[in-house]
């Protein structure tokens, strides 16, 4: 009795691993790669993205599922009226399983030209209801800090300095 309760737990367990429906991924916009975290965009920009679905079933292929996009402020100044997505198609119907499919050029994100540099956004696209996908992105025009001269020279002159004097008195010995 014990081993047939291990057996259904675990089987319970290893098929709620495998529930998802659906695997969305937010490519580029030739659909050849899913996009790292974060997209890097500068201000004034827009970008067209592709989308990856994968790992679907029998029950979402040939039906239509609509899409819907959603972009948030995280940090850094940034604000949601700084980013306008736009999506290109309304829905999409994925065939039969069939390893990855690619619906091409479905959204643009644009950020204005006065967002800030340091702004850092997050957008999320919702396939039906049987998938999210979400990626970060982020102004180009960041600030960096870049140290002076004599903070990386003293140090390195101090070292070198060091190491000579230790050549000379292991000599003197």
């Amino acid at each position: 009795m014990k081993k047939l309760l291990v057996l259904f737990i675990v089987a319970l367990i290893s098929m709620m691993g495998s529930a998802h429906a659906l695997d969305v991924q937010i490519m580029n916009k030739e659909g050849t790669f899913a996009l790292g975290d974060p997209i890097i965009m500068q201000p004034g920009q827009t970008l067209t993205f592709s989308i990856g679905l994968d790992d679907y079933d029998f029950a979402i292929a040939g039906n239509e599922h609509n899409y819907n996009i959603t972009v948030f402020a995280l940090s850094g100044g940034a604000s949601v009226d700084d980013v306008t997505a736009t999506l290109l198609e309304t829905s999409v119907t994925p065939p039969s399983p069939a390893g990855l499919y690619v619906d091409e050029e479905v959204f643009t994100l644009t950020m204005d030209a006065d967002a800030p540099g340091t702004g850092v956004w997050q957008v999320y696209l919702e396939v039906g209801e049987v998938g999210v996908s979400g990626v970060q992105f982020a102004s180009a025009t960041r600030n960096i800090e870049i140290t002076e001269f004599p903070t990386i020279a003293l140090p390195i002159a101090a070292i070198l300095g060091f190491a000579f004097f230790m050549q000379r008195r292991n000599r003197e010995e």
